[in-house]
């Protein structure tokens, strides 16, 4: 299954330089959606050699998002920005929707969940991974709305920040502290 992520994760970044970081991960996100259906109702077959080929297929919709990942949240930020905004984004990422989606998963399939002594039932049908799949559908419409959101910023010169600095330096101004 890392074979498939070899060759994947290259190929869609390279894919991203030419038709773009945010049209690839739009892309990557639609595949995401409509994959986590064809994912668990294969899944649910129990047959070996489908589920083996599934999980190997289903690295594709992530590498589609994953090859141009880098360079999009790198580019959302400028030079100034970009070191601590893309560490910051990426780690709030995984803590927020990262953390609890097992958790989330397992509630959703078992249809019960106990926190601290309270336990909580499901109001979904249960056992049936379309319930999981709508959950990964709602985590896709919120990051396609998201990206949609970020500005397009592929094109954009980003040493003329750095050289605006040095412009303002040989004549000895001061950058202010915030802008």
């Amino acid at each position: 299954a890392g074979l498939v992520s070899f060759i994947t994760i290259p190929l869609f970044g390279h894919l991203s330089d030419v038709i773009g970081r945010k049209t690839m991960y739009l892309i990557g996100i639609t595949v995401m959606a409509v994959w986590g259906f064809v994912y668990f109702g294969l899944f649910a077959a129990g047959v070996a050699t489908v589920v083996f080929v599934v999980i190997a297929l289903s690295l594709i919709p992530h590498d589609m998002q994953y090859g141009p990942q880098a360079a999009l949240i790198a580019e959302s930020f400028t030079g100034r920005l970009r070191y601590s905004g893309a560490s910051l984004g990426y780690q709030l990422a995984s803590v927020i929707a990262g953390g609890p989606a097992p958790i989330i998963g397992l509630y959703l399939w078992t249809g019960k969940y106990e926190l601290f002594g309270a336990s909580f039932a499901s109001p979904f049908p249960t056992k049936t991974p379309f319930t999981i799949s709508a959950y990964i559908l709602i985590c896709c419409v919120i990051g396609f709305l998201a990206t949609l959101a970020l500005k397009n910023r592929q094109a954009f010169d980003h040493t003329k920040e750095y050289e605006e600095q040095g412009e303002m330096a040989a004549a000895g101004e001061r950058r202010p502290a915030m802008g």
